[in-house]
Parts: C-alpha cells; structure tokens; sequence
C-alpha cells in the first residue's frame, strides 16, 4: 500500500506470547508498537528483538493499565491506519490489509474487527461467549449499536479521526468506550468487519471474567447517562440562545 500502517500492542508480562504475534506483524504493518504496562518479565526485550518500537506507559486505573497503554501507543503512532491487536495472538491478524483497504475503499474512519468465531472447547471461553453476548445486547438497547463484539481487542481507526473520540478509561473499559465514542459521534464513520477469533496458546489472561463483564455493563450504563446529560445540555442552550433571540 501507498500509505503506512501502524499497529499497537498492549501488554504486560507478555514474554512468551509476543514472538509469534510480531512475527505475524511484521509481515503486514510497517510500524509495531509495544506499549508495556510495567511488565516483570522479558517483554519489553522480547519485543525489542523483534523490531517493534517500545513505549513504557506505566499508568493503571484500579490496577490495570489497559486503556493508558493502547490511547498511548495511538497517540505515538504514525501510519495514516492504527489497528490494535492483543500481545496474545488471538485476533487474525493477517486480515489487516484487508481490513485497511476496505476501509480505504469506503472511505470508513473506524472499523471494530468482531469477533464473530471462536474456539469454546473450554468453559472459560463459554463464560466469556456468554457475557460478551449480554454486552452486545445492552449496548443494542442502550445506543442502538448492533455489534457483534462489544469487547474487541482489535480495531482499525484513521488516525486523522483518532482526535474526534473521547477517550479518558485507563483500564479495560477502553475497548467499549472507543467504540461507543466512534458510534455516536456523527463526525465519525463506524461499521464492523469479521474476523475469527482463537484461545490464547501461551501465558495467562489478566482478566477476571465476572469482575471485568460486570464493570464493562455498569461503565456502559454511565456512559449512556452522561450522553443523555449532554444532549440535554446542548438542548437547553440552544433554547435559551433562541429565546434570547426572539426576547431582543
């Protein structure tokens, strides 16, 4: 492609996962960022190997640094496309290009990669079905976002687009809170594009699933109120701008 692509790891105490996700890398973007949340193992030297450009971002919110890290890496980004994708390996990864030229095509500023296969041989990927699945329909009553992955690690934004959000979650709320804020923004293009989805093969989740399904829904439900309060305040100032109008 004409233009360049970046991509933006999150991660922490990822030794053993990163040399097989930035191999896969490597071969489709032109930029890799690794963003560390204060790793104790060799992530950051691993990475380092393997030609990705690291960024320590060392913030966490209620113990997880998630979101710091992935707003982080975009910020530093260069590519005219940011993808992020899990240190885990578990997103498709050589869809890429595919995904970037789509939304080239159509002109899309932000693309969620759902997640729309998975592997559930195990009950830990049946719990996780399971609450994405509630998520996606709270979010379908609440904003009117027919999505199919809610919690995607994986998305594609224009980076001249990345500006327009409003993002401010430092853990795992990001991943909602980016896609909520591309939907309702009307500045801002949103579709999704399937991708398939596998179990991680090496180290382990840092995610409690309960804890972190139950705070996704209540942090779903904040952000729909605290919409709600905006358009009313904008409602009432344009009002009162018309009134004064009409009083003089």
């Amino acid at each position: 492609m004409s233009f360049k692509i970046s991509a933006v790891i999150p991660g922490y105490n990822e030794e053993k996962s990163l040399p097989e996700t930035l191999t896969r890398l490597n071969k489709v973007v032109d930029e890799v960022i690794y963003v560390d949340n204060g790793s104790t193992d060799s992530s950051i030297k691993v990475a380092k190997r393997y030609g990705a450009t690291v960024i320590s971002e060392p913030r966490k919110q209620n113990g997880i640094g998630y979101g710091y890290a992935l707003i982080t890496g975009m910020l530093n980004s260069s590519g005219r496309y940011i993808v992020t994708v899990d240190a885990d390996g578990e997103h498709e990864i050589e869809k890429i290009l595919q995904i970037v030229a789509y939304a080239e095509r159509k002109s899309i500023d932000f693309i969620n990669c759902s997640r729309t296969t998975r592997d559930t041989s195990i009950i830990n990927s049946l719990i996780r079905k399971f609450g994405v699945h509630m998520l996606n329909l709270e979010a379908l009553l609440l904003f009117g976002i027919p999505t199919k992955d809610i919690l995607s690690g994986m998305w594609c934004i224009k980076r001249n687009s990345l500006s327009r959000l409003s993002l401010n979650e430092g853990g795992w709320n990001l991943s909602p809170e980016i896609k909520l804020s591309a939907f309702v923004n009307q500045n801002v293009s949103y579709v999704e594009f399937p991708i398939q989805g596998t179990l991680r093969k090496e180290g382990n989740s840092q995610q409690v699933l309960w804890k972190t399904g139950l705070d996704h829904g209540f942090f779903m439900l904040r952000y729909r109120v605290a919409t709600l309060e905006y358009q009313v305040r904008v409602l009432a100032q344009s009002f009162t701008k018309r009134l004064t109008y009409l009083i003089k």
